[in-house]
């Protein structure tokens, strides 16, 4: 009675239409509503969890919908729907805790495929994606889950984790405003909020406008509490914020270009500039390169997208054409086992084996690598014969193939030479070097390849190897058995090298990674 007075009376009206409104949000919708709050553990989800409007439920980490539980993410649309509705009903829910990676252990692949989610029929799929600089929100994963973290180690897989959200961005959200949605962490909880807040209005709408209305006022009587700090003062972290690239300080920077701030460019590098200007100006080191033939022998085998399992290489037609062509290779073994829309590296580690083993006993310098020996995957051919770069542009900075796409690590397939100085760096460990490369597209010829190729192996060749050598040309099952039996390994950029890396990795071997450019994924 005492607050129908008040109400009446005009005393607390907002919060009282709030109150009722909320409790018409006890109806359910025929299809409901699923928000997955996308980002690098540490960038923001404990916030929005605390800011979830009403008619929202806030869902907990939830392995049983995004992850295998055989050390992957589920890529099966119609699992995922199954375990959304089965666990979920028809209640709307905002995924607030499945971060990138989702807790323990930090595995890559221990985080959700939003490619998989957006395409879930039954529910209707929308994704939030938290912007935060990496080095901050690394801080503050780090302080929750280890005693005494190493920051380089955790801001590597931090960024390893943010190039897979940057090429998702561009994969699922290209000119789709309504699905996708970003969020500004450090501008949330501002004064100056109103994109971000929009933002959330726009991810948390609900198609009645009497519950879009409470979304609307709950959202703006929200307090916004920062659940991380100010880490500007942590020791590090300046250096750690300096030497990273800008570029991916910020992500999805495709979503919404931001200068970025208080934190420094890198310098061009002298030296490597200077390296590759004497290069070409040296005409008898590349002269042999007009003819140059890498072919791998086998055109258009594509290991690393039937790997995948959701690649769109990896149809109905492109598997029964590797069947009908590589009857006896091993990305046909891989998929007599593993369905298409599934992936799985102890399987395809398990067929390397086998074949490994048969060739051990007999092993020559070119079947393996030698003990020591670092291992350098190099994605030439048609990412650069066919590139409107030149080699020179291709060394001197980061390139990216599609000319109509924005730039992002998921198509920078060639890497800059002052990429492998920084490897030579802090790779001192290590005496012999071994670069694989191969085009899996014929080409009448490979100059530019060959160019790129020859300073390459040069500018390792007078950093005090003791032995640097080519591997080109060879058949693809046979790179793969070599490079899967690296003790160490850089990979390249592409879906191929993200293979080897994810066997070599199952196997023991190192995975030598870039300090600070953009060169994971």
């Amino acid at each position: 009675m005492r607050s129908s007075v008040l109400c009446s009376a005009g005393y607390l009206k907002k919060a009282c239409l709030l109150v009722a409104t909320m409790r018409m949000l006890t109806v359910t919708y025929s299809r409901s509503i699923h928000v997955l709050v996308v980002g690098v553990e540490g960038s923001g989800h404990h916030t929005i969890g605390s800011m979830t409007p009403p008619g929202w439920t806030n869902a907990d980490w939830s392995p049983e919908i995004f992850l295998n539980g055989t050390g992957g993410y589920v890529t099966n649309v119609e699992i995922m729907d199954r375990a959304i509705i089965n666990r979920w009903g028809y209640r709307n829910v905002a995924h607030i805790k499945n971060s990138f990676p989702m807790n323990l252990p930090r595995d890559l692949l221990n985080h959700p495929d939003l490619f998989t989610f957006i395409h879930c029929s039954s529910i209707e799929p929308r994704l939030l994606f938290l912007r935060r600089d990496l080095v901050s929100a690394t801080f503050s994963s780090a302080r929750r889950f280890i005693e005494t973290p190493n920051m380089r180690y955790e801001l590597q897989i931090a960024e390893n984790e943010a190039m897979i959200i940057e090429a998702s961005y561009a994969q699922s959200c290209s000119g789709n405003t309504q699905r996708c949605h970003v969020v500004d962490y450090a501008a949330l909880c501002s004064k100056d909020n109103a994109a971000s807040l929009a933002s959330l209005v726009s991810v948390f709408s609900l198609p009645s406008k009497h519950h879009q209305k409470a979304v609307e006022m709950a959202l703006e009587s929200r307090t916004c509490a920062q659940s991380g700090h100010d880490y500007s003062t942590q020791p590090n972290f300046t250096e750690l914020a300096v030497t990273y690239n800008p570029r991916v300080v910020l992500y999805p920077h495709a979503a919404i270009p931001t200068p970025l701030k208080d934190i420094g460019q890198r310098p061009a590098d002298s030296d490597v500039s200077k390296f590759i200007d004497n290069a070409f100006e040296n005409a008898t080191l590349t002269r042999h390169c007009e003819k140059a033939d890498y072919f791998s022998g086998q055109e258009q085998y594509r290991l690393g997208d039937m790997f995948k399992g959701q690649s769109r290489h990896r149809s109905q037609w492109a598997e029964s054409d590797h069947r009908s062509r590589f009857p006896h290779s091993l990305a046909t073994e891989y998929m007599n086992l593993v369905p298409r829309g599934s992936s799985s590296a102890k399987i395809l580690a398990n067929l390397i084996e086998k074949r490994r083993s048969k060739i051990s006993l007999n092993a020559t310098a070119e079947a393996l690598p030698t003990p020591g020996e670092l291992v350098i995957h190099v994605r030439i051919g048609d990412v650069i014969e066919l590139a409107n770069r030149t080699v020179k542009e291709m060394l001197h900075r980061p390139t990216y193939f599609y000319d109509d796409a924005p730039p992002a690590p998921w198509h920078q397939y060639v890497k800059p030479l002052a990429y492998f100085k920084d490897i030579i760096l802090q790779s001192k460990h290590f005496k012999r070097v071994a670069i694989v490369a191969a085009s899996h597209i014929k080409l009448s010829s490979y100059p530019k390849s060959c160019q790129y190729l020859t300073i390459l192996k040069s500018y390792f060749d007078g950093h005090g190897f003791e032995n640097v050598r080519l591997r080109t040309g060879r058949l693809p099952d046979d790179d793969v058995i070599f490079m899967t039996s690296a003790s160490a390994f850089l990979p390249s950029g592409g879906t191929f090298s993200k293979m080897i890396a994810k066997i070599v990795s199952l196997n023991g071997g190192e995975i030598v990674y870039h300090p600070h450019m953009q060169s994971r994924v």
